[in-house]
């Protein structure tokens, strides 16, 4: 992990995860001393990241900023793969106030601070001690492999002030200091600043992979949790009586129904607008499958305009079975 605060960094938690075979438990304990508190060796039956590692992630995260989680605004800035928005990965950021935030799909390679700042330094520093390992000692050992990727940690994620990285990316300073790389993607000459409206929802939707099941309600719990705590704080004494400003009118931008709410009912509107379906039949549709309860909660899980391309499961095609080889095939 990398943060633009240079205060925080040696804070923030270095997860090393691995398998029961390569991590074996007598190397780990033994290693696991001599390392930084922040460097954590986790052994699990796979080095995979699924969705409880995820939680354990924002645990961890939460304990290493102790206090300075309440103090500070946090935001977990990650990629649209599909464990980074597992229900119980969303709900534990919402309940410590951490606000998660997405690098569209396939973009990580342009947008991502780890992508494009850090792993290519990083991995330099790990090559070189690696291979001075390997000519002193003929080989490398899982201690000594540990010791250089901590080392690696020390030089690089925490030797190195991150928030340039952040600017160059267009995750700080309103946009005005994004990398010219960026803009020749873009094919502009200069960064657009970001609106402080709520998106469309087909804006929204694009951040994400087509085929991803969102979990919409769970995806702005932080927000919802934010507007229910903004109305539960009292009205200062007089201030019922001021007048409040007109809202400027913009007849461009058509927020998502509901906003924070369910977007179920915009989807039928654009719907019936598109396909010129009757509103019977769309409330019938949508009675059947324009909405389903999403796991452990009484929220929705939303489906966009195109309900059966989004929601097609993602079953991998058999490999075809082997088979002696004849000469007439030849």
């Amino acid at each position: 992990m990398i943060c633009d605060d240079a205060s925080l960094q040696p804070r923030l938690p270095q997860i090393f995860l691995g398998n029961e075979h390569i991590f074996a438990k007598r190397v780990v304990d033994a290693t696991q001393p001599g390392l930084a508190k922040n460097i954590l060796l986790w052994r699990r039956k796979s080095a995979w990241v699924n969705k409880r590692t995820m939680v354990e992630v924002v645990q961890a995260l939460a304990t290493a900023l102790g206090p300075e989680l309440a103090a500070r605004r946090v935001m977990f800035l990650l990629d649209s793969c599909s464990v980074h928005m597992g229900t119980g990965f969303l709900r534990a950021c919402t309940a410590r106030g951490i606000l998660v935030h997405y690098v569209p799909a396939k973009l990580t390679w342009l947008l991502q601070p780890l992508d494009t700042h850090a792993f290519s330094k990083f991995k330099v520093v790990i090559g070189c001690a690696y291979r001075h390992e390997i000519m002193k000692h003929g080989q490398c050992e899982l201690a000594a492999m540990l010791r250089i990727v901590a080392g690696a940690v020390r030089k690089v994620l925490q030797g190195v002030r991150w928030s340039y990285a952040f600017d160059a990316n267009g995750f700080g300073k309103g946009q005005t200091e994004v990398r010219q790389a960026i803009l020749d993607v873009l094919d502009r000459e200069s960064a657009v600043g970001a609106s402080s409206q709520l998106p469309t929802y087909a804006q929204f939707t694009s951040i994400f992979p087509r085929r991803a099941a969102l979990p919409l309600a769970d995806l702005l719990s932080f927000h919802r949790q934010r507007e229910r705590v903004a109305a539960e704080v009292p009205v200062p004494d007089g201030a019922e009586n001021l007048e409040p400003l007109p809202p400027k009118p913009n007849p461009e931008h058509k927020p998502w129904h509901g906003r924070l709410r369910s977007s179920s009912s915009l989807c039928l509107q654009e719907d019936t607008k598109t396909t010129g379906a009757k509103p019977a039949a769309a409330s019938a549709a949508a009675s059947s499958g324009g909405a389903s309860a999403s796991s452990g909660g009484g929220g929705l899980v939303v489906r966009p305009p195109y309900v059966e391309r989004l929601f097609i499961p993602l079953v991998r095609p058999r490999a075809p079975q082997s088979r002696k080889r004849k000469t007439g095939d030849l």
